[in-house]
Order: structure tokens, then C-alpha cells, then sequence
């Protein structure tokens, strides 16, 4: 009985040494060298959180929300247009694959055109397809987002 009240006095003596350096058990909490991802607010830390989030504040009529899911120097008004028209060529002229979008933050590798440059399908026009892009760049807090691209956003009003 002794030798085990020893053991488990010596056993306690350990660990509390290692916590007064400040070490402790590896998994209870992450290292150093783990990074915890910054969640956006408005789902666009992926492809397809950024097209769903996108079409639901557009339907919804809240071009204000809408505009933020673009990358567009455009402000105020001007980028709530611009949102309402892609909303409208989106809507009526892109075929639905919404469910084939990568739920992945990196995008998906297959439908990527270069890095962080995301495929969400092509308009046909008189003048041949569009592609309808999303490009992925840093967020207000440093986390990495989704946009609709400057390409794409540049061909809308025409489309339109």
C-alpha cells in the first residue's frame, strides 16, 4: 500500500512540475504551429459558400450584403447595381451546378483555372462564353475569401 501511495505521489509531483513551466499535455490544446481558421461571417471561406451566400441575399433583395460577396472597387450604389445585375444574369443564364461547387476553403482542384481562381460555369453571349469566376483573397481580418472576380464582374454589365 505504501509503494503505491509512492508511485502516485511521485506521479503527482511530475505533473506539477511540468505545469509550473508552463507545459502540458500536447492535446489538450493546439501548438504553436496550428492555426485555427477565421470563420467569415457571410460563408465565403468557400466556393460554394460564397455562391449560395451570394444568390440568397441577392433573392432576398439586400443588394448591400450582395455586393460584399464581389471584388469590385465600386461602393455604395454603384456595387449594389452591379450585384443586382449579376444576381440577374446568374439567375436566368447560368446553369445550375450550385451543388458541384467545392465546400472546400482551397477550392476545388479540378475545376481551378490557376491558383486561387475558382470556375463556377461559363454564359454563352454573342461574342462566346463568359466564365463566371470567383477569385480567393484576404478578407478584412487577414482570412482567406471568395469573391466573385474582377473579370467576371467586368463582363456583367454587358451580359446584363
Amino acid at each position: 500500500m505504501t509503494r503505491l501511495l509512492k508511485a502516485l505521489c511521485l506521479v503527482v509531483l511530475v505533473l506539477s512540475a511540468g505545469a509550473a513551466r508552463g507545459q502540458s499535455d500536447p492535446a489538450a490544446k493546439p501548438s504553436s504551429d496550428q492555426t485555427t481558421a477565421v470563420e467569415d461571417s457571410l460563408g465565403r471561406r468557400s466556393p460554394r459558400g460564397t455562391v449560395r451566400g451570394f444568390l440568397s441575399a441577392a433573392r432576398r433583395g439586400d443588394d448591400e450584403i450582395a455586393a460584399q460577396y464581389l471584388n469590385t472597387p465600386l461602393q455604395g450604389d454603384d456595387a449594389q447595381k452591379l450585384a443586382h445585375q449579376l444576381f440577374i444574369v446568374l439567375d436566368t443564364r447560368l446553369p445550375a451546378r450550385r451543388a458541384q461547387l467545392s465546400t472546400d476553403p482551397e477550392g476545388s482542384r479540378a475545376e481551378r483555372l490557376q491558383p486561387n481562381l475558382q470556375l463556377v460555369g461559363a454564359i454563352a453571349t454573342a461574342n462566346g462564353d463568359v466564365d463566371i469566376t470567383l477569385e480567393r483573397l484576404k478578407g478584412e481580418k487577414s482570412e482567406q475569401i471568395w469573391l466573385f472576380s474582377r473579370h467576371t464582374l467586368e463582363a456583367v454589365p454587358e451580359i446584363y
